[in-house]
This record gives C-alpha cells, sequence and structure tokens, in this order.
C-alpha cells in the first residue's frame, strides 16, 4: 500500500464485510459446537448412534466454517491494509460468486450485481494505486 494514497471507500466497505462475514462464520461454528454438545443428552441410545456416525462429517463441516471464517478475516485485513493478494484473491472469489450466481439464476440476481460491481470497483486505476 502507498502511504501517500488514501484508502478509497470502497474497499473499506468491502473489507469490514469481509470481516464481519468471517467472524460469523466462526460464530455460526461455535453455535454449531454449543447446539450438538446441548443436544447430546436428549438423543437416547439409538439417536446417539447415529449421532456419533455422523459427527466425523459435522466436525469436518464445523471445523471447515472456523477455518474459512479465520481465512475470511484475513483477507479483510489485507484488503484494509491494501495488499494486492487480498484484493487479487477477492476478485477470484467475486468472479466465481458470478459463476455461481449466473447458474442460480433467477435467484442468484443479488449475487449476480454485488460480485459484478465488486469485479468493476476493484479493477479501477484509482483502487488498482491503493494496493500498490
Amino acid at each position: 500500500m502507498n502511504s501517500e494514497i488514501d484508502r478509497p471507500l470502497g474497499v473499506a466497505l468491502i473489507s469490514i464485510f469481509q470481516i464481519l462475514v468471517g467472524l460469523l462464520m466462526i460464530l455460526g461454528g461455535i453455535a454449531f459446537i454449543i447446539i450438538g454438545a446441548a443436544m447430546s443428552p436428549f438423543l437416547g441410545l439409538m439417536g446417539m448412534m447415529g449421532f456419533i456416525g455422523m459427527i466425523g462429517g459435522v466436525i469436518l463441516l464445523i471445523v471447515s466454517i472456523i477455518i474459512l471464517g479465520i481465512i475470511t478475516i484475513i483477507i479483510g485485513i489485507g484488503m484494509w491494509n491494501g495488499r494486492e493478494w487480498a484484493r487479487l484473491i477477492t476478485l477470484i472469489l467475486s468472479v466465481l460468486g458470478l459463476l455461481v450466481s449466473i447458474l442460480a439464476l433467477p435467484g442468484g440476481l443479488v449475487g449476480i450485481i454485488i460480485n459484478a460491481l465488486i469485479i468493476y470497483y476493484l479493477t479501477r486505476n484509482y483502487v488498482k494505486k491503493f494496493f500498490t
């Protein structure tokens, strides 16, 4: 980041959004752990056997959500600090999000608009200068 260039408002908003989403992912993972632990006494023996069978997949899901949350926060902090790698990762994820949203039409219309705006914004010269 060039210390002479002020952080563009859009970069600040995108990075704050990424950090908040990452925090929500981590909190969601923790909530799954708490809910699973709270429900286990009520499952009974048969329910518990099924629960034990599912536990590997559930643990993998919870750990994945928490890890993705941490990665999302790191990317958000990188964006905030003007790191080019964070801009590139955000661009790649926005392109993937755009493609997924196109496949999800008509329900993906909001995703198409948001991802297209992020791609457009992060490729503007004045925004790219912040990351150099």
